[in-house]
């Protein structure tokens, strides 16, 4: 889905279309972080995750609202239902992203055109939400033509046309290459995927370890995901990851209580409560920590984790 969001609340409120539309607190608001940014707001320097402190500076014109998680939930599950009409076979990735097998389908629609098509033009109809559609042979390739499709577009990249596909793209584009990774790439005069696909596999080993590994299957367009049929999870969460290196502990702090609100709404929207409550930190070196702690009683609600 396309700025999600931001588009749930312009259907709320046409008023509201055109407008640089910030989800994640008021303007007098002083803590919390951007959730959603409309298109229009992105265009300021706006982004998701983002202290509101830094978007008020970027875009002080803005609308800036707090959001109805509620609503964004109910829209999620209309488009789910939708999604299941082309497939039984749906994952929804997050509560504004979904991956289906269209395997089964395409005949049935009459092709991989149609099938994209009926999606847009059915999800549209229904909920008055954009949407961007791509195909590809893997969930890869389909998230990273997604993102290169919007707002509201289509990008089907043929099976055997992964790797050309990718090639010129920023190597940033890559799922999984996050700014330090890009940093250190960059450096060593890689600037594509292309440029990241050429470097040998032991060479990339050598500088990232098993995550090179990793990197270089993705460059090359290889990905061996399947889309998987939710089932109960044992564990539910969320994470971020920092356009640049933080320092501020602040700032750090803000955009962790935001994703534990995401995480606890999530909890609760499938009526369940966790008894243990892990956090994972990840350095820019690559370095892994994590922390837990167990409660004596189950809970989903926000004030009774600290």
């Amino acid at each position: 889905m396309d700025a999600f969001f931001a588009s749930v609340e312009v259907v709320k409120n046409p008023a509201l279309k055109g407008l640089p539309l910030i989800i994640g607190g008021l303007k007098e608001d002083s803590r919390g972080v951007v959730s959603t940014a409309s298109y229009e707001a992105r265009k300021f320097g706006v982004h998701s995750a983002m202290p509101l402190v830094q978007a008020k500076k970027l875009c002080p014109h803005g609308v800036y609202l707090r959001g109805n998680m509620a609503d964004y939930s109910a829209a999620s599950k209309q488009i789910h239902t939708i999604l299941c009409s082309v497939s039984p076979l749906v994952q929804m990735a997050s509560i504004d992203e979904a991956y289906v097998d269209i395997t089964g389908s395409v005949r049935l629609f009459g092709g991989e055109d149609a099938i994209a098509n009926w999606i847009k033009e059915t999800i549209f109809h229904e909920t008055k939400l954009p949407c961007t559609v791509a195909i590809s042979s893997n969930k890869l390739i389909s998230k990273v033509a997604s993102a290169q499709g919007k707002p509201a577009g289509y990008v089907n990249v043929p099976s055997g046309d992964e790797a050309t596909y990718l090639a010129p793209l920023p190597v940033e584009k890559l799922p999984g290459a996050g700014p330090k990774t890009c940093e250190s790439l960059r450096k060593t005069g890689v600037y594509t995927i292309g440029d990241l696909a050429s470097i040998p596999e032991d060479r990339l080993m050598r500088s990232f370890g098993q995550w090179g590994y990793s990197l270089g299957r993705a460059a090359r367009g290889i990905s061996n995901s399947e889309v998987k049929i939710e089932h109960t999870p044992k564990s539910i969460g969320r994470e971020t990851t920092f356009h640049e290196d933080k320092g501020d502990w602040d700032e750090v702090l803000r955009v962790l209580m935001y994703l534990q609100e995401r995480t606890l709404y999530a909890l609760r929207e499938k009526g369940m409560e966790a008894r243990r409550v892990t956090l994972k930190v990840r350095h820019s070196d690559f370095s892994t920590y994590t922390y837990g702690a167990t409660m004596s009683n189950p809970t989903a609600l926000d004030v009774e984790i600290q």
